[in-house]
């Protein structure tokens, strides 16, 4: 990254340097890079799990926003590193922070990128804010279906609670994108769910 020795160190995951420098210059902890980025989001997003704990060992700020809005606990669970996702929510941090922009949250962006541990944990932990949307109007459901996440969207549905029938502000309802994408599976298990029926049914269409 185009950023001090901090955070290469940071995205490198040399935790002998930072621990040093830092031990140095404490007040860096939550030193920004040109983006806003600080060490415990470039160490996040990379899943380096033992430089995450000594910088939340050192006070990093745990739901500091990069540029666009993103902490610590959106970047690793946009890559699907889900223990480090779960040393952060350990130390506070806010599962239900959106993005600036496109008010995207954790839980929607592990679901957009297909992240079935991170899906896992952040539902066992927040289900009440599964069918939270953006600024589309998506949920999380509705973005593991539209990339065919066949297991993201069973865990939102039979874990989570999801609601299958919230639509996007164009109008189209989960169903009908599993449909123009050709998902079949996603179709099967969305129809289950819309019936009423068990969706612990749903376990048997994997």
């Amino acid at each position: 990254p185009d950023a001090p020795h901090l955070h290469i160190a940071a995205h490198d995951g040399d935790v002998d340097w930072l621990a040093a420098h830092l031990d140095a210059h404490p007040q860096k902890v939550d030193h920004p890079d040109g983006q806003g980025w600080t060490p415990l989001h470039w160490a996040s997003a990379r899943g380096h799990d033992g430089l995450v704990t000594v910088l939340l060992a050192r006070g990093a700020q745990v739901d500091r926003r990069n540029r666009w809005g993103c902490t610590a606990l959106f970047l690793a669970c946009s890559e699907g590193h889900r223990t480090t996702a779960s040393l952060l929510i350990g130390a506070g941090a806010d599962p239900t922070a959106t993005t600036t922009a496109e008010q995207v949250t954790p839980l929607m962006e592990a679901a957009w990128q297909g992240r079935l541990e991170c899906v896992l944990l952040l539902v066992r932990r927040e289900r009440r804010n599964v069918d939270e949307t953006d600024v589309y109007g998506r949920t999380a459901l509705w973005k593991a279906i539209y990339f065919n996440h066949y297991r993201v969207a069973q865990v939102l549905l039979i874990e989570g609670k999801a609601n299958p029938f919230v639509a996007a502000l164009d109008g189209r309802m989960p169903a009908e994108i599993a449909g123009e994408r050709g998902n079949r599976a996603c179709q099967r298990l969305l129809e289950v769910c819309r019936s009423g029926a068990r969706c612990e049914s749903c376990r048997h269409h994997s």
